[in-house]
């Protein structure tokens, strides 16, 4: 009995080891630095100019790299990335001043015109500008 307990112990350690290693391996965490560059870089969000380079700036390494880390951790191309920032900034605005126009979040999430606003806001969540406030 005492025999079978051990074998039962060492087969749910090997799957505990298993399932670690894969959980680890499936959902790779972001690097301190880039994390930190994405805080940073929500402060600057705002201003239409800010672009891969900056970030890349902020973030201390090359374009290049930043490319890479920011498609391995996110999934993303690097502009679109900013973007996603841009329209999670918007997203935030809209549910914390409804009263707010189209025009001035677009203007203070950084896209220069509130047409880009609405047509990237479209296509990042599946339902218009309008749309979403009457969701909230």
């Amino acid at each position: 009995m005492e025999a079978r307990f051990r074998v039962d112990r060492l087969l749910w350690e090997m799957a505990q080891s298993i399932d670690n290693k894969v959980i680890t391996q499936t959902i790779p965490q972001p690097k301190n630095w880039l994390r930190d560059a994405t805080t940073s870089a929500d402060s600057r969000i705002h201003d239409p100019s800010f672009s891969v380079g900056e970030l890349a700036r902020l973030a201390g390494c090359s374009e290049n790299h930043l490319n890479r880390s920011i498609r391995k951790y996110y999934k993303r191309t690097s502009q679109a990335f900013i973007r996603q920032l841009r329209i999670n900034r918007a997203q935030h605005m809209r549910t914390q001043d409804p009263t707010l126009d189209c025009v001035e979040i677009a203007m203070r999430c950084g896209f220069s015109y509130a047409r880009h606003l609405h047509d990237q806001w479209r296509k990042e969540t599946g339902i218009s500008f309008r749309a979403y406030r009457s969701e909230q």
